[in-house]
């Protein structure tokens, strides 16, 4: 079996549960499964013959899709921007909202701060795609990253050691912070946002991941921008930036609760033209 004819079988195969998404998905697979640098060398290979136990292997990786894995979790690979993950199970998957996220507060930071060395936190680093990209691009900064997910950390760990990025990491909880921390000039954080009740209208694979952390509870959905605020409020240094992602359906709140507090915010929209952005400036 050749790379083509394993690329229309396996396309077919997820065609059902994936829909339109299959022959993407089936690419990226399969071009992982043969570790190969790119779609060009894919396409050159198109016709080359396939050794059983690749077959094997692209088979195995299938059945787990069929079962709504999710392809980052199949493969343990995620692109964040210009950067490659890995990602192990459990471990909250990055979302292209998040690489928005990530691209604002760097050209913000850029600009309030040019190259100066400042202190930046990101708080529910997960994967540490965020404070990752960050540090890559802001070599002067020293840059933070917390989590209460003790697996989460060691993968962030390991992405940055293979990054060659100098971070400092705790297993810290948000919202009972137990660690000593200096003063920040940026807090960035894409906390849990999701409510319980909108469990429903997510996909099947999110089951996969960390509930922890992607839901909050109905009864209390700014739980986690509550602590951020009061985390702000000690930690950040007066004139020091907040940006966070949110909820489109409580955006209003959240930006109600940080003006409460004195901090000039500012409501950003999405790609998909979601409210999905906060950024708040402390002003005291």
């Amino acid at each position: 079996m050749t790379i083509k004819q394993i690329y229309n079988k396996v396309t077919e195969i997820l065609k059902d549960t994936y829909k339109n998404e299959a022959p993407l998905i089936a690419k990226f697979l399969i071009i992982d499964t043969l570790n190969l640098e790119n779609i060009t060398k894919f396409i050159l290979k198109y016709n080359e013959p396939l050794p059983e136990i690749i077959i094997k292997r692209v088979n195995n990786r299938v059945k787990k899709l069929l079962k709504h894995y999710p392809l980052q979790y199949v493969t343990h690979k995620c692109y964040f921007n210009d950067l490659t993950l890995y990602i192990g199970m459990n471990v909250f998957i990055p979302r292209p909202e998040t690489e928005e996220l990530a691209c604002i507060s760097l050209k913000k930071i850029r600009n309030t701060y040019n190259d100066s060395k400042i202190n930046i936190i990101d708080i529910c680093t997960g994967s540490g795609c965020i404070a990752i990209y960050l540090k890559k691009n802001l070599k002067n900064s020293i840059v933070y990253a917390i989590d209460n997910n003790p697996f989460a950390i060691k993968i962030a760990m390991c992405n940055a050691k293979a990054l060659n990025t100098n971070i400092i990491f705790y297993i810290d909880d948000i919202l009972n912070p137990q660690k000593n921390y200096p003063d920040f000039e940026i807090i960035i954080s894409n906390p849990p946002y999701v409510l319980n009740s909108e469990k429903k209208f997510t996909s099947k694979n999110i089951k996969y991941e960390d509930s922890k952390a992607i839901f909050v509870p109905d009864d209390n959905p700014l739980l986690f921008y509550k602590s951020i605020c009061s985390f702000s409020i000690n930690h950040l240094k007066k004139n020091g930036i907040i940006f966070l992602e949110l909820n489109s359906n409580i955006a209003y709140n959240i930006k109600n609760l940080f003006e409460l507090k004195n901090f000039s915010c500012q409501l950003l929209k999405d790609f998909k033209g979601n409210l999905r952005f906060l950024i708040a400036q402390k002003n005291f």
